[in-house]
């Protein structure tokens, strides 16, 4: 058994004994959560364990003694991620109406009829003293008056426990922001406008909001609506001004990835961008560092949210193994950042959707994409359609292979028309991107040049909307799919599994571009 596992498969079976672990406590209840030290405990009893076998040169058992160690530690590590309920923190008092002030931590969510504020509690007034609290509360405030980032506010309002939303765990989606209170429209009052020192992280945070939101006025001065919304959706992953009519039709045609900042879009992004610059002649180098730059300032120019920092990081490990020409090489590395994401916030892993979906996004593409791209070169009958097409319908259908149950778990339809749908549309995102940053440069320094430089993106998205309508309403195109018994998944998963294991033997190259 030891002569197996090799230190690259030590790593591999750690890091997903280490998932495991937080994947298990996720479904523990909270008395068994409550018990974080004999989590830790069970953690060193193992590696006393580990430290005697291997003395002993049991290297076998010692394995297994190292995998369940790193498993208790995994389940430690969402344990003392779950919130305490000290007297200093915000969410002791919900249920109550308080008043407290606080800091607007970050870019105001602005809705058609409100707007959320998440708000960092910084003290509670009580008993007429002000005692210091820490904890985020998420805020439903007026359009009007107007609050930016870094403002202090005072809020009076009755706190409350999130609570489900019909069959949707509101408590748990806004639990990975450790957002535990939420208050609707409370008494505000500022207290003090933002103000920061030269340089400092708000400082750059605040040029970031302020650049973006220089970015929202060009691109809406020089397209109309609802092409402005789906401009800043697509090249930004601005979506929350997108009419939800044709959000539900995006949603329906399976093309909802093309302006979602998720990892799911990033990776389809990456493989898209490197290779038409490849299919353009730029050498290999140069297409990955355009790529590269690419995924930097896409994370810069949406704020920076935790969600596309880790979307990021996996598009820049698949275009490494794009670069190198090998996918297959990169299981551990996209394993081992899982595994840190995880170390750093353990309940992204059942309840962000978007972790589930960047994650095996790019597994996906790893082992689905090279597969694909060998059976369709051997089909010589489809050789007459242009690359830029087959890549586009290549890249999803790959990427769609372990992210299919995630999508029917959550959105309990699957879109029988999104091969096609992408096929028709995908070709259209890399030109979008590139005239809609042009026309925002044009806009920042020649005004007059912006909307020349806009038309293109204005016909390419009116052709956009009206495919992805017509094609929403296709009979039978998205069935409703009320299927939740994970035995199902698991079957479809192992069998992907096996696949994977046998399709791994061969060491998979390809010649991209």
């Amino acid at each position: 058994m030891s002569s197996y596992f090799t230190k690259s498969k030590i790593l591999l079976f750690s890091c997903l004994s280490f998932i495991a672990g937080i994947g298990l406590a996720s479904f523990f209840p909270d008395g068994w959560l409550s018990k974080e030290t004999w989590w830790f405990a069970g953690a060193i009893v193992w590696i006393i364990m580990l430290i005697l076998a291997w003395n002993l040169k049991k290297r076998g058992l010692g394995l297994v003694f190292l995998f369940s160690a790193v498993l208790f530690f995994g389940i430690w590590r969402y344990s003392v991620s779950m919130p305490k309920n000290y007297i200093d923190r915000i969410w002791h008092y919900n249920g109550e109406t308080i008043k407290f002030t606080g800091t607007v931590a970050d870019d105001p969510d602005i809705r058609e009829s409100n707007v959320k504020l998440k708000i960092d509690a910084a003290s509670l007034m009580m008993d007429n003293k002000r005692l210091p609290v820490k904890g985020r509360v998420l805020t439903t405030v007026n359009i009007f008056p107007e609050y930016n980032y870094g403002d202090r506010l005072e809020i009076e309002c009755h706190l409350k426990q999130p609570d489900m939303i019909n069959d949707f765990s509101y408590d748990r989606y806004l639990a990975r922001y450790d957002i535990y209170s939420v208050c609707y429209y409370p008494k505000a009052k500022l207290v003090k406008k933002a103000k920061y020192s030269m340089l400092s992280p708000r400082w750059f945070y605040n040029q970031v909001l302020e650049f973006r939101k220089g970015i929202k006025r060009t691109v809406n001065s020089s397209l109309g609506e609802p092409e402005s919304s789906l401009a800043q959706a697509i090249t930004f992953g601005i979506r929350q001004s997108v009419p939800a009519g044709l959000n539900l039709a995006f949603s329906q045609t399976g093309l909802t990835h093309i302006m979602a900042v998720s990892g799911m879009n990033v990776s389809i992004l990456v493989v898209l961008i490197m290779n038409g610059l490849l299919m353009a002649g730029v050498k290999r180098k140069y297409a990955f560092y355009a790529t590269t730059a690419w995924i930097i300032g896409f994370i810069i120019l949406v704020a920076m949210p935790a969600s596309a920092i880790r979307a990021g990081l996996m598009g820049f490990l698949l275009l490494w193994a794009l670069k190198l020409g090998r996918l297959n090489k990169m299981t551990n590395s996209i394993v081992l950042a899982a595994a840190i994401m995880l170390l750093a916030n353990p309940k992204i892993l059942r309840d962000d959707v978007g972790f589930q979906l960047s994650f095996m996004a790019t597994m996906s593409l790893v082992y689905f994409y090279p597969p694909l791209k060998t059976w369709y070169g051997r089909v010589k009958l489809l050789n007459f359609i242009p690359k830029i097409f087959t890549e586009s319908i290549l890249v999803t259908l790959a990427a769609q292979v372990l992210t299919l149950p995630i999508l029917i778990y959550n959105f309990h339809f699957i879109s029988l028309i999104a091969p096609v749908a992408n096929l028709i549309a995908l070709w259209t995102i890399l030109p979008i991107m590139i005239f809609t940053v042009l026309g925002i440069i044009f806009g920042l320094f020649i005004p007059l040049m912006a909307k020349i430089a806009f038309f293109p993106v204005w016909l390419m998205i009116k052709y956009l909307i009206g495919a992805t309508k017509i094609l929403s309403l296709v009979p039978f195109s998205h069935p409703q799919i009320q299927l939740n018994y994970w035995p199902y998944f698991a079957i479809y998963y192992l069998i992907l599994a096996f696949f994977i294991i046998k399709r791994n033997k061969a060491e998979i190259s390809i010649d991209f571009g």
